[in-house]
């Protein structure tokens, strides 16, 4: 297997590298978490914000943390905002933001120093993993742990999402579309919502993606468990809600390029949506994707917490 390049540093230079960036408090001693969710972003602090809070409705909240690896001052002030808005269940670092794949091993590979993890998440910046997921997920592993022991699946996913439209200026807002992935012979599931096994982990010392690449991120992972024939389970919707949200912001894949997608079936779900997610997402987030006016329903600002 390929050796990455952040793994193969000290603890002692992951440490000093962590305390370059003023982050805080470094712990001695590892904090035992049944999750810890990985995101790297730059910018988007509305709708990630907003992914952080979503999380914090789940009844695990008390053992979740955030990692975020962003690249620019204003990340570090947004990263510093959450963790104290969160009393700090968020931490992070900035890291240059090419090649991605690095960036985004940098947050794994951090984590799991002052983290140790049940599940590792992995989620995009403007993805929001519902807490009743998280909870079905948490839940779910823990009862294949027990249940099946080294047979349990290492990686729980899906080929199944939903995209909420919340943008001002385009005509499908706020639309809800049921998304489906075709499985073919190129068929790489979902790289947002993926939970990785901590065991499983350790056997591959955290390394999920190809550092040297800005694209096709997804497959590293993915296919390093097929290649081991690892047990893989596929999460459903009916275990709860995954959301792509469309809004005023630069997007890796559009909503027109999701809906040309031969690889991708795209249903209308609004009408469906709207009950099945009044029942799986907090106030607040239903506030912000469905609520009159976006903006108006913004109730904290991380650029108002006097935070520099």
């Amino acid at each position: 297997m390929r050796t990455g390049k952040l793994k193969n540093k000290s603890k002692e230079e992951n440490t000093n590298l962590f305390t370059k960036f003023d982050m805080g408090t470094i712990y001695p001693k590892k904090h035992k978490i049944k999750l810890s969710i990985c995101c790297a972003f730059t910018g988007r602090y509305e709708i990630l914000e907003k992914s952080i809070l979503e999380s914090i409705e789940s009844k695990y909240s008390a053992s979740i943390k955030w990692f975020l690896c962003g690249s620019t001052a204003d990340d570090l002030v947004f990263i510093k905002a959450l963790k104290a808005k969160t009393n700090g269940s968020v931490e992070g670092i900035i890291w240059r933001n090419n090649p991605l794949g690095e960036k985004w091993q940098a947050a794994v590979t951090f984590a799991k120093e002052i983290y140790d993890m049940e599940l590792l998440a992995i989620t995009g910046s403007d993805d929001i993993i519902s807490h009743q997921l998280i909870d079905t997920i948490i839940e779910k592993h823990q009862t294949n742990t027990l249940e099946l022991g080294n047979k349990s699946p290492v990686l729980y996913c899906t080929t199944q999402w939903y995209i909420a439209c919340t943008s001002q200026e385009d005509s499908l807002s706020p639309t809800i579309m049921h998304c489906k992935q075709v499985q073919n012979e190129y068929f790489v599931p979902l790289g947002a919502g993926r939970f990785y096994d901590k065991n499983y982990l350790e056997q591959i010392n955290y390394l999920i993606f190809d550092e040297t690449l800005d694209s096709c991120l997804d497959d590293y992972g993915y296919f390093t468990i097929k290649n081991l024939k690892e047990k893989i389970h596929f999460y459903t919707p009916e275990d709860g809600a995954l959301l792509s949200v469309k809004g005023d912001w630069n997007h890796m894949n559009s909503v027109n390029g999701i809906i040309q997608s031969d690889a991708i079936e795209v249903t209308e779900f609004s009408i469906e949506g709207l009950p099945k997610f009044e029942k799986e997402l907090s106030r607040q987030t239903k506030a912000y994707l469905f609520g009159d006016n976006n903006k108006s329903v913004y109730e904290y600002s991380w650029t108002k917490q006097g935070i520099a």
